[in-house]
């Protein structure tokens, strides 16, 4: 007996009448990534995955089965689903009359809106409200410098702004919407229409950090290689108010207390503190000083107590007190194992994020310092992450990985970009912006948590969420004043005394305050900045009237930013 195989190739002459019977696996048809950009805000986004061209040598295809980021789907010949932002991995799998199966796996990404720029997006991303968007590019042309753009929420640039030396830092915006941009040795200031503020301002050395905004003084604060740190009055045509001449380069930005303390660190780990209470009250010197006896490369973070969070080179993070007079106290030390790479960011509960070299990121107790839980990612993490008020937390990798994951470390959607994302993450209004080393600004979606399967989520506003405490980047701490009560009362904020009345309202809220009113934002229930459907008109520096009449009736949350800290009101809307 002589037998032949699928490919016919003969058997030795054999007298034996048996033979073992196999069975060959069928061939799924491979699939291919697909590319969804600039779909808007959308829950979801349907698309048709198909198994034609799928076939079983040797029998009979039985069954296909299709997966979506592991979860099963559905038993058909094609997956038609709605897919949310992010990346999801698709899986196909093939099963023969025998039981055999084959897979096949395609990823399919979707975003918001996706601009290109030209060149590498490594400062972060900077937000002057929920529908005006700062970024720059690494790139630089000789006789033209580079550019900064203002877009809205979907990527649309309203203008740009050109400087002359290369942008490699995090814009800051003033609670008046000007925009101040350091590049090289220089500094920039514009108006909310790309108007120059003053002329590029000269810094004596390269700098590599983002203006602090006081807006209690009206002033900015800087740091620069040449040792020099700078008090500047932005409103005065750019004057230096002060400079103070530290022991070492400054590379990181300033962060400023709700008790006026300002802090900053220089590059060999010195720590500084200026009492900024008044105009003259700095002095000549600071009045704190505390050296860690290790390199700090990034801005510190500051908890509702006024509190000091720095992490180190040698992967060291600390919580330190700024005492009044004059000493400094380390309530506690934590040994993280690698490099500190991002900024700390606290969520609403004052519990502390932070990235590192090795690729994790790191949750602690404000109270201790003790580990709470570390979040693997493959790769060094760069990027400070932003933290949303339903407590989601956003943050990217070297590897490209961008994650979203929750405070207890469970992730909730992820996209995979094929070059770094090292530049700070923005998150505004349900929308998140990231910045990639490819040149990118990407923006994703996801104010609706039920796509995720998440609800009833407790809305927290973040102590610190982001990188500079806030999408503005001021580094300046909002000390907030809550009240939850629905009458005509008025509540005192420090010095300020701040009513809004009628309270309920069927359209109109007014706002009186006896301190100059910086801000205005008002909330929904799901936390979402609601600015760009009503209208908020400034009558004079202390009254303010904000018109209902585009929206639904309902509970919303009016936040009034003075120079004395913000209060958040709990405003009912009737119709």
């Amino acid at each position: 007996v002589r037998s032949l195989n699928y490919d016919s190739i003969p058997s030795a002459m054999s007298n034996i009448k048996s033979g073992i019977p196999f069975n060959i696996q069928p061939t799924p048809v491979k699939l291919n990534t697909v590319y969804l950009p600039n779909q808007g805000r959308k829950t979801s986004n349907n698309y048709v995955f198909h198994a034609a061209g799928t076939f079983d040598i040797d029998g009979k295809i039985d069954s296909i089965v299709w997966y979506v980021n592991n979860q099963r789907q559905a038993v058909d010949s094609l997956l038609s689903y709605g897919f949310r932002q992010g990346t999801s991995r698709v899986t196909m799998k093939v099963y023969d009359d025998d039981q055999a199966f084959d897979s096949s796996v395609a990823f399919i990404h979707i975003n918001t809106f996706e601009k290109i720029m030209d060149g590498p997006v490594q400062a972060g991303l900077t937000s002057s409200n929920s529908n005006m968007i700062y970024a720059a590019d690494a790139s630089y042309i000789n006789g033209l410098g580079a550019k900064s753009i203002q877009m809205d929420s979907l990527g649309k640039v309203n203008f740009e702004i050109l400087v002359t030396q290369q942008i490699r830092t995090t814009p800051s915006v003033t609670y008046d919407s000007a925009v101040l941009i350091t590049n090289g040795a220089l500094l920039n200031g514009f108006d909310k229409t790309g108007s120059p503020l003053f002329g590029a301002i000269s810094l004596g050395g390269l700098t590599d950090v983002t203006p602090t905004v006081d807006s209690v003084l009206d002033r900015l604060y800087l740091g620069v290689s040449n040792r020099k740190f700078f008090a500047i009055n932005y409103k005065l045509g750019g004057q230096v108010a002060w400079n103070y001449t530290c022991d070492a380069p400054i590379i990181s930005s300033s962060v400023l207390t709700f008790n006026r303390k300002l802090i900053f660190p220089d590059q060999v780990g010195n720590l500084y503190g200026f009492d900024v209470s008044t105009a003259t009250s700095q002095g000549t010197a600071p009045k704190w000083k505390y050296t860690v006896n290790d390199s700090i490369n990034t801005s510190p973070a500051i908890d509702t107590g006024g509190n000091i969070y720095v992490g180190t080179k040698t992967g060291k993070i600390m919580k330190l007190t700024f005492n009044n007079d004059a000493t400094v106290t380390q309530i506690w030390l934590q040994t993280l194992g690698s490099k500190a790479t991002t900024s700390p960011v606290l969520d609403g509960n004052g519990y502390l994020y932070i990235g590192c070299e090795n690729g994790k990121l790191y949750k602690l107790d404000p109270t201790n310092g003790a580990i709470k839980w570390e979040y693997p990612t493959g790769a060094a993490i760069r990027s400070t992450p932003a933290i949303s008020n339903s407590g989601v937390i956003y943050f990217g990798n070297e590897q490209g990985l961008f994650s979203a994951i929750d405070t207890t470390g469970r992730l909730f959607w992820y996209y995979k970009d094929s070059t770094a994302i090292n530049a700070n993450i923005l998150h505004e209004s349900g929308t998140t912006y990231i910045g990639t080393l490819g040149g990118k600004v990407i923006a994703f979606w996801d104010q609706d948590l039920t796509t995720f399967g998440l609800t009833g989520m407790q809305q927290v506003l973040p102590v610190w969420g982001t990188f500079q405490g806030n999408s503005k980047r001021t580094g300046a701490q909002v000390r907030i004043g809550f009240r939850s009560g629905i009458n005509n009362s008025v509540k005192s904020l420090g010095a300020s005394v701040i009513k809004i009345y009628p309270n309920p309202t069927t359209q109109i809220a007014n706002v009186i305050s006896d301190d100059d009113i910086l801000d205005i934002h008002v909330y929904d229930m799901l936390g979402k900045n609601i600015g760009d459907v009503i209208s908020i008109k400034k009558i004079n520096d202390r009254n303010a009237a904000i018109d209902f009449k585009a929206i639904r009736a309902g509970v919303y949350f009016v936040m009034i930013q003075t120079k004395q800290g913000a209060m958040v009101e709990k405003l009912q809307l009737w119709k």
